[in-house]
Formats: C-alpha cells, sequence, structure tokens
C-alpha cells in the first residue's frame, strides 16, 4: 500500500508502528518510563515488552490489549497453544524463540501464529517464508506462551523417555516388522 499501511488480512496498521510507539502513542506510560525502560534494555538486552512487565510499569495483559486494539489481531488465550509443535521439521525452535512466537494450527491456506510482540515485522516475513504459506498473526502473553512451550516441552520429552524405555527392554520396540 502507498499510505505507509502494511495489510495483514482485512486489517491494516501503520507498517512502522513499534512497540515503544504503541506504548507512548496510547498513553500506557509516560515519555520518561519508557526512556528508563529502553536503558534497561539496552543494558539487559531482555526484549522490551519483558523489560516493561518486569519492571512492572505495564501487565501483560495490558500490553496484549493495546497491541490487539491496534492491529487487529486476536489475543491467543492458553488453550490455543498446541500440546505438540505445529511445523517443527521446517522451523528452528531457536529461532522461534528468539522471535517470541508460536504457531498455533495449520492449514492449506495459512498459518496462525502468536507473537508476544507481532509489530516486528521481519519476524512475520520470515516465519512466512519458511512455511512457505500466509500468516495469520495473534497476540500472545508471554507468561501463555511460555506456559505453552513448557507444555509441549514436557509432552517431547515423556515421548523421548518412553521410546528409549521401550526400545532398551524390547529390542524390536518402534521398529516396523519386515
Amino acid at each position: 500500500m502507498d499510505d505507509g499501511r502494511e495489510p495483514v488480512g482485512a486489517i491494516a496498521f501503520p507498517a512502522d508502528l513499534t512497540l515503544e510507539r504503541l506504548v507512548l502513542e496510547r498513553e500506557l506510560a509516560p515519555a520518561e518510563t519508557l526512556a528508563r525502560a529502553a536503558l534497561v534494555q539496552t543494558e539487559t538486552g531482555e526484549p522490551f515488552d519483558r523489560v516493561l512487565t518486569r519492571l512492572g510499569l505495564l501487565s501483560e495483559d495490558a500490553l496484549a490489549r493495546a497491541i490487539a486494539e491496534a492491529t487487529g489481531f486476536r489475543i491467543a488465550t492458553a488453550d490455543d497453544f498446541p500440546a505438540e509443535p505445529v511445523a517443527p521439521d521446517r522451523l528452528s525452535s531457536r529461532f522461534l524463540r528468539a522471535a517470541r512466537a508460536a504457531p498455533l494450527r495449520e492449514s492449506a491456506a495459512a498459518v496462525e501464529v502468536a507473537f508476544v510482540d507481532p509489530l516486528r515485522e521481519s519476524d512475520r516475513q520470515a516465519l512466512a517464508f519458511a512455511l512457505s504459506r500466509p500468516i495469520v498473526p495473534l497476540v500472545a502473553r508471554s507468561g501463555d506462551m511460555e506456559a505453552g512451550r513448557a507444555r509441549q516441552t514436557r509432552r517431547t520429552s515423556s515421548t523421548s523417555n518412553a521410546s528409549r524405555t521401550c526400545q532398551a527392554t524390547r529390542p524390536w520396540c518402534g521398529r516396523s516388522t519386515p
């Protein structure tokens, strides 16, 4: 689009909208507080949203609601996070952790992906490229995403342990018969 807005489905928001700008424009925190948070972010390397919530400047819920209102994206609930990872063969868990993103559902047409900060265009584009299809961004609370990842990790670990136990006690376990 020529007006500086980026289409996402039927929703458009300013392409240059950042989390910092959103918090400032919506008056969720005064400029001095945001400057302090930016300084902490520079010193720690933590994502801006994590700095805001860790310092108690904003709650995860208030931040998620502000992003959802500005973008029109739905807020992912804890129940939206699947028990098994979506597209683990095509997406690096390291990249997903760095992008603070979690694919939720995949169809032939698109992939729903929850982001703690869905305003970061480069992360959305990288996921769409890796998945070879459009993504439908959702807003995630950091705590919900971490809980969803922990559930997937526990499930993957218990499946791996069960498989190793089976193979150790029954050598034919897990193999197809000739």
